[in-house]
């Protein structure tokens, strides 16, 4: 059910879903969390999937790489470019596999905020952390560039 919140987009379903688990002392997985943090991500509720991610910690449960992927770019889809940055280092915390998506999320997030010096330094990470840096990266990289430029 909380994969079809999550494909639905049911963000708001997603804390009922949380409710109903706890009431019934269900056990709560990073698989099942992941896919309501997906489901605020798909609905830009950022705020949202940071309480989720709270709920994975409180619930002693390891997030999973998708489940913070998927925080990352509900912040980035909000322009909290911020945020993007505190929930990429709780990755890197966690022991979460740091992929290219999340690299290429916070990069976006980083465009969004008009922080191309920041955006940068994600792009040259990526390229240490011996990843392939792909369209997106690429994409996201410049676009923070050119909007950098236009501010200046």
């Amino acid at each position: 059910s909380s994969s079809a919140c999550e494909k639905g987009g049911e963000w708001e379903r997603s804390f009922q879903l949380i409710a109903v688990m706890t009431r019934n002392e269900l056990e709560r997985d990073n698989i099942s969390l992941s896919s309501l943090i997906c489901s605020c991500a798909k609905g830009s509720k950022w705020v949202n999937a940071l309480q989720l991610c709270l709920v994975t910690a409180r619930c002693k449960v390891d997030m999973d790489t998708i489940g913070f992927c998927a925080a990352i770019s509900a912040c980035e889809k909000s322009s909290e470019w911020e945020q993007s940055l505190e929930v990429f280092g709780e990755t890197a915390q966690n022991k979460a596999h740091v992929n290219v998506v999340s690299f290429n999320a916070t990069i976006s997030a980083c465009e969004k905020g008009r922080k191309w010096e920041k955006a940068l330094q994600f792009f040259t990470k990526v390229a240490h952390d011996t990843m392939n840096a792909d369209t997106i990266t690429c994409s996201a990289a410049i676009t923070a560039c050119e909007k950098g430029m236009e501010r200046e």
